[in-house]
């Protein structure tokens, strides 16, 4: 803990059962990530803020009644107004989120390795944090009418089919897999891990991180459409070996092939240097760039 004992930086791992001490307000990150044994934690009345992974090995959160900004429901971690899902700990085959749920918290499904079927809150607006369904067994999942932000980071590694509202006015998904723009013009996220990708014909931004750990793309077209790769577009995609690129592209940003170590070619339809920032991150560097005209 820290000095003056109101933030938690760190548990033993071995423990089976952990009280938070009245003292504590910040639960900070990394203290409830890692614990080798089933753990049950008891959280304190004058916790304030979590800001921490879940370990998979938490069977358990219970609050304390007079706590003013978490409940507990079921073993499960809300904010007091239920408006905020911090972590669903039953691990049923199946869970219906309430609908007073507006925000997915980061690592809110770490432990649900049983979880095949979600039904996601009407009220949702925000899906946030890191692979929020990767220890699932979660293989589709329908997105309601007000979310509002889509982290593209919560599909990495998954391979999930999406559907999207009709009534949603920020996005739309086709073939199950590209989540866009409501107008189709950019590219948000790739729900599936897949060997080959056809970018949509009404795409003209391939967003930030919008391939971001997409581990079996080894080659991709980017087509006469599109006009601006956003950095770290293709963000650790680690066996893509193969980039086209054709003459309308106009910006490409800074890192956007940050971390994929396979990449050895990206072929570009314009004169040599005519998109500045090369390589854009390509840890083989400036060897393999190829420049048609």
């Amino acid at each position: 803990m820290s000095k003056d004992k109101k933030s938690l930086y760190f548990c033993i791992n071995s423990l089976k059962e952990i009280n938070i001490p009245d003292t504590v307000e910040n639960i900070e990150n990394g203290s409830l990530k890692d614990f080798t044994n089933k753990v049950v934690i008891n959280i304190s009345r004058n916790v304030r803020k979590i800001n921490t992974e879940i370990s998979t090995n938490v069977i358990e959160i219970n609050v304390d009644e007079n706590n003013e900004n978490f409940i507990s429901e079921y073993g499960n971690l809300y904010s007091k107004n239920k408006t905020v899902l911090y972590a669903y700990l039953q691990n049923e085959t199946s869970y219906k989120m309430p609908d007073t749920v507006k925000e997915i918290k980061e690592s809110a499904f770490r432990a649900a390795t049983n979880l095949s079927e979600l039904i996601l809150s009407e009220d949702l607006e925000k899906m946030t944090g890191w692979t929020i369904f990767s220890k699932t067994k979660i293989i589709n999942i329908e997105i309601p009418s007000k979310v509002e932000v889509i982290d593209c980071n919560i599909f990495a590694n998954d391979t999930i089919d999406v559907t999207i509202s009709a009534d949603n006015p920020n996005f739309k998904c086709e073939d199950g897999t590209s989540i866009l723009s409501k107008d189709g013009k950019k590219l948000v996220a790739i729900s599936k891990d897949i060997e080959t990708y056809d970018i949509p014909p009404t795409v003209e931004t391939i967003g930030e991180i919008a391939f971001y750990y997409k581990e079996k793309l080894k080659e991709i077209i980017i087509p006469e459409n599109v006009k601006t790769i956003e950095r770290k577009a293709f963000l650790r995609a680690s066996k893509l070996n193969k980039v086209e690129i054709s003459s309308n592209i106009e910006s490409i940003e800074i890192n956007a092939f940050l971390e994929c170590n396979s990449l050895r070619e990206i072929i570009i339809d314009k004169k040599e240097n005519e998109i500045s920032e090369a390589p854009w991150g390509w840890p083989y560097g400036l060897r393999a760039v190829k420049w048609r005209n």
